[in-house]
């Protein structure tokens, strides 16, 4: 969580960019699916370009520079993070979301999201904007979060 990086404004991805960008894909993938997530972006893995990796359906997609063009009403979710790992808190989230994006090839994408899939997108687009779940919470809910994520860390001897 201390990583400079995941504070950072990501900055778009360019189609000269793509070929690093997809050779990046199969390590985060293994991050993602040894870790348990749904998603990863990647400035959680200290790189600040405007893409992350979801997986919807056991399918992973590469969404690259996406832009939200339409969101539904927001409901209560139980959010974690792999970035703060040990906790999670209540946060709001929409359960519909369309997004425009970049796909695996480099082409403009619009499509649709429900569910877990568009609470992820929500999750992983606020990471390349710099923010964190946690930065929606109240100041005594975001402070004892972090407790127990500083918990979490001491007990497996990491800091």
């Amino acid at each position: 969580m201390n990583n400079p990086a995941l504070r950072t404004v990501c900055d778009p991805v360019s189609l000269e960019e793509l070929d690093y960008i997809n050779s990046v894909i199969p390590e985060m993938i293994k991050i993602m699916n040894a870790e348990g997530g749904v998603g990863l972006a990647a400035n959680q893995v200290g790189i600040t370009k405007r893409f992350f990796i979801i997986k919807v359906n056991e399918e992973v997609k590469l969404i690259i520079n996406p832009l939200v063009l339409d969101i539904g009403k927001t409901s209560k979710y139980e959010e974690g993070c792999l970035s703060i790992p040990g906790t999670s808190a209540e946060t709001s989230r929409a359960r519909y979301i369309k997004i425009s994006y970049r796909d695996l090839n480099f082409n403009e994408t619009v499509k649709e999201f429900t569910d877990l899939s568009a609470i992820a997108i929500q999750h992983e687009i606020d990471h390349l904007d710099g923010k964190l779940y946690v930065d929606t919470l109240q100041p005594m809910k975001k402070i004892l979060t972090l407790n127990k994520h500083r918990d979490f860390l001491n007990k497996r001897g990491r800091k």
